[in-house]
């Protein structure tokens, strides 16, 4: 059991009897049980018995089976222990071989290769869960789709290089579905946490007016109406939050059952706000969660191209360009000649070296 502290200036009003829930959950009072968390991960899901939403907790524990650990998927470069059932946080270092791309902090702010930084194992710092909430708070006020902010707390006695550890608290949107774009689209390798029926609203994006999600070329389908509104939810994260360094990839970008907004944003506590830095960098900054999105979408999608069973061709990903939509959904629409042409360029240029199938 762990002794923990609740930022008071920063809740927002919730029930006792959901705050002591939550806060028996945090000390682990009582046992995480396993189906608590929706993956492998530091994130659990709880629902409030009372209004029936869907209330995120990260940071206060992590769950790593063995049969589906995450240390592999998000190339960890220390041993995370493996158990069937939750474990509390670690005071170690979730290290990670992940490089992303930065505009320098100097003129002319040249685009450089850093690495992700360190988090405890299956938690947070409590500075990070701050920035956290606050994030979510200005998204709300720009009226864009993400997590509602409820509450941070601290543990007493946790720490990680002299830095205390904390817990993010926030509400899911009531349509979440707890699945994202990566999801659909390596269904053909797993497709365990999918309820098909809460899929149904992918139809609007096949040609046919029918979504399967064992069919490649639905999903394709899928995934390249999804990288529109994603693009366009990656610039309005700057142009209306005013805020950058949001790591774009299809496994950060969640899903909800709304056609209008089929995606919502809900792993941010590692971004800024613009106004901290000078104008000339911003301008970097904001191109730079394109390029990153494209990196990432091209990372995580391209490599399922050489496994046959995937049921992915080149031809069927080149008519479901989702480069060309990131772009487009970035720039709304404008130069259409234009990104045709080089997103196709870079999508030739990345599919090169892929076996034919």
């Amino acid at each position: 059991m762990f002794k923990i502290e609740m930022d008071e200036d920063l809740a927002n009003g919730y029930s006792n009897k959901l705050k002591k829930q939550i806060e028996d959950i945090i000390s682990w009072s009582i046992p995480h049980a396993s189906n608590w968390y929706p993956v492998p991960g530091r994130t659990l899901v709880l629902k409030d018995a009372d209004s029936g939403a869907n209330i995120k907790i990260k940071g206060a524990g992590f769950y790593n089976p063995s049969n589906v650990s995450f240390s592999g998927i998000k190339r960890t470069t220390t041993i995370v222990p493996e158990s069937n059932l939750p474990m509390p946080p670690l005071q170690v270092a979730f290290q990670r071989d992940i490089i992303h791309i930065d505009p320098s902090n100097l003129y002319p702010y040249q685009m450089q290769s850093v690495h992700s930084h360190n988090a405890p194992v299956g938690g947070m710092l409590h500075q990070v869960a701050i920035n956290d909430q606050l994030t979510f708070a200005g998204l709300q006020n720009a009226n864009l789709p993400s997590n509602k902010p409820l509450a941070t707390y601290k543990y007493a006695n946790l720490f990680l290089n002299g830095e205390q550890m904390g817990v993010s608290v926030a509400t899911l949107p009531k349509e979440a579905l707890n699945i994202t774009p990566y999801d659909i689209y390596i269904a053909w390798y797993s497709s365990n946490n999918f309820n098909t029926r809460s899929l149904s609203f992918l139809s609007h994006y096949c040609s046919n007016g029918k979504f399967d999600l064992n069919s490649a070329a639905d999903r394709l389908s899928a995934i390249a109406g999804l990288s529109k509104n994603a693009g366009s939810l990656i610039v309005n994260f700057s142009l209306w939050a005013n805020l950058y360094r949001f790591s774009g990839s299809p496994d950060n970008l969640n899903i909800k059952d709304d056609i209008n907004e089929p995606l919502y944003l809900s792993d941010v506590d590692t971004c800024r706000k613009l106004r901290d830095i000078n104008d000339e960098q911003q301008v970097w900054e904001v191109i730079r969660n394109l390029i990153t999105a494209i990196h990432q979408w091209s990372y995580y999608f391209i490599p399922s191209l050489s496994y046959y069973e995937s049921g992915y061709k080149l031809t069927d990903l080149k008519e479901n360009n989702f480069i060309t939509n990131l772009i487009r959904g970035f720039f709304h629409g404008s130069g259409e000649d234009q990104i045709e042409e080089a997103s196709l360029k870079t999508l030739i240029s990345l599919l090169a070296e892929v076996p034919k199938n």
